[in-house]
């Protein structure tokens, strides 16, 4: 006999078998709740080349969690082929640090990063030996969105701003080399960070793909 408390139950059953019936995606722009995007681990990324270059910036990129659900990781960008000197505005640069910095998730698969890096004249490298440290030349930032296409591949859609760490009266871009634009310090109490109010003397887009290095890593 069919009764109410049966009718109830078909109910909850064909009701529970619809729910279950419907695929759950994931693709990037539509994540399961439930398989968010991760990209804590180690990459490989190639900017594409620009200018007079035509050999792309190829980087290592290190990101590690920093807090327990994975939302704020510490990253950390290594170039390995950069022009140290910027496209010859700062000549005197041979050395350039990794870039360090912050991602926050945003989304299921993206994120906010910034990461801040330094060009150096070191004298070490020029083979003079015993003098004073080497001097920071440049400030270079690194801001954006990260959003992921699947586990292995992050697209990067950044904007590089430059600040200068020392005083150039002489300075002129090099593709304008006839209109002089003096340089100063915009780091003048040098806890290398751009001093508030400073406006970067150079910002364009830097957007690269990144691709996981993962185990094993060979097919």
């Amino acid at each position: 006999m069919i009764t109410k408390r049966s009718i109830s139950l078909l109910i909850i059953v064909g009701t529970l078998g619809a729910i279950l019936a419907v695929p759950w995606s994931t693709s990037a722009h539509d994540w399961s709740p439930y398989s968010p995007c991760n990209i804590a681990g180690t990459w490989l990324g190639n900017f594409p080349a620009t200018g007079s270059s035509s050999v792309p910036l190829r980087v290592t990129e290190t990101l590690t969690p920093i807090d327990p659900a994975g939302n704020r990781l510490a990253y950390v960008m290594r170039m390995l082929n950069s022009d140290t000197t910027f496209s010859g505005m700062f000549p005197e640069t041979n050395s350039v640090s990794d870039l360090v910095g912050e991602a926050a998730r945003t989304g299921p698969d993206t994120y906010e990063l910034t990461v801040i890096g330094y060009g150096i004249n070191n004298p070490a490298l020029d083979g003079v030996i015993g003098t004073d440290r080497g001097q920071v030349q440049y400030i270079w930032v690194l801001s954006g969105l990260a959003q992921c296409i699947d586990d292995n591949v992050v697209e990067h859609d950044l904007q590089l701003s430059l600040y200068s760490a020392i005083d150039n009266p002489d300075f002129a871009f090099p593709w304008a080399p006839g209109e002089p634009v003096p340089l100063h310090d915009q780091d003048v109490d040098g806890d290398l960070f751009p001093d508030a109010g400073e406006a970067p003397i150079f910002s364009v887009p830097f957007s690269h793909v990144s691709k996981r290095v993962s185990h094993p890593m060979l097919p």
